[in-house]
């Protein structure tokens, strides 16, 4: 489920594919791609914590699209593998993501 680094493509484009690669991915797959996504959104609300709004602009999407992205990935694990071992930790890191950064949606 890794993003190739296809020059030249849109974020949208882009995340869609990951999307598709998502849905069809094997649980060990399903697994990295939970771990990476909470990740991420650890890292996103400590940055905000530190830099404030001046963070979003070094993403090609807004914080509502950018989350908007992450509950599809969270779903999709979650639609595929509903006992994933992540993926309760990846709920909670999303909800904490959408309290912290909610006001700047």
């Amino acid at each position: 489920v890794t993003e190739p680094n296809l020059p030249g493509l849109s974020w949208e484009t882009r995340k869609a594919r990951y999307l598709r690669r998502v849905q069809a991915a094997p649980r060990p797959s399903l697994l990295v791609a939970g771990a990476d996504k909470t990740a991420n959104l650890i890292s996103m609300v400590a940055a905000h914590a530190t830099a404030g709004d001046a963070l979003w602009e070094r993403f090609h999407a807004t914080p509502a699209v950018k989350l908007a992205f992450y509950r599809q990935v969270h779903a999709l694990i979650r639609s595929s593998w509903s006992t994933c071992p992540l993926l309760q930790e990846f709920g909670n890191r999303l909800e904490e993501a959408e309290r912290k950064l909610g006001a700047r949606l």
